[in-house]
């Protein structure tokens, strides 16, 4: 029994946090799903930059080996060679809807050759361009003179 002189105490007792509370929960996972969505659509972008990347570097290879098999052309045979262009196999797989172009034109003893590589992309984009100039001449830069 109790003794009337000592008084009852009623202790509070004061719980120690060990869970999380449900607003917690929730304001982490809104967190953690935007970053998550940022990384992913940035992933995508960063696969089509090196996509991108990747097409401009067949494309600047592509013009640069026709450049070079149309520099060692006599040119005289030049004509016939630019209109028998076509885009080499690998590169008509490696880029979609290819299309390769050449122009001639004659400036003064040298004779320009532009070729013109372009193909379809998922935006707008110019089409790739090289230019090279070729001598009528004989290998040490004078004309013939028959």
């Amino acid at each position: 029994m109790r003794s009337a002189t000592t008084p009852t105490v009623r202790r509070c007792e004061v719980r120690d946090r060990q869970a999380f509370t449900m607003i917690e929960m929730v304001i982490s996972a809104m967190i953690l799903f935007g970053v998550m969505s940022l990384v992913a659509s940035m992933a995508f972008r960063v696969d089509r930059v090196w996509i991108d990347v990747r097409h401009h570097r067949v494309a600047m290879t592509e013009l640069s080996n026709q450049l070079e098999v149309l520099t060692r052309t006599p040119v005289e045979q030049l004509p016939d060679a630019i209109n028998n262009l076509m885009p080499s196999s690998a590169v008509a797989e490696a880029l979609p809807n290819v299309s390769l172009s050449a122009e001639l034109q004659e400036e003064g003893s040298l004779t320009r050759i532009t070729l013109q590589l372009d193909w379809q992309r998922r935006h707008g984009g110019k089409p790739m361009r090289m230019v090279a100039w070729v001598s009528s001449g004989t290998e040490d830069g004078q004309e013939d003179d028959e």
